[in-house]
């Protein structure tokens, strides 16, 4: 299940893991758990896309990969924790046509 929404000419998607994390006894919150895709277009016809894909392990290259073959350079790549398991590893993108 996901949610979309669109404001200030930005279509926002926010798509949730189907899977649970835990870290330190507790549930990591869904929206920690969720990819965010923004899509917009200004009126010279470019298109921006920005996001932030929630990924276990042995997502990453394969994700890393895939937005490199199409032409998306530079992602970031962090945690925001220390013990969750499964393991969540955040990457941020962004590319203009």
């Amino acid at each position: 299940m996901g949610q979309v929404e669109s404001y200030g000419g930005v279509l926002s998607v926010s798509v949730p893991r189907a899977e649970k994390s835990h870290g330190n006894d507790m549930e990591v919150p869904l929206q920690w758990r969720s990819t965010c895709d923004q899509f917009s277009a200004d009126r010279w016809r470019q298109s921006t896309i920005t996001g932030d894909f929630v990924l276990i392990a042995t997502e990453v290259n394969p994700v890393i990969r895939a937005l490199r073959d199409n032409g998306i350079e530079g992602p970031a790549l962090h945690s925001h924790m220390l013990v969750e398991s499964p393991r969540l590893f955040f990457m941020h993108f962004w590319a203009q046509r």
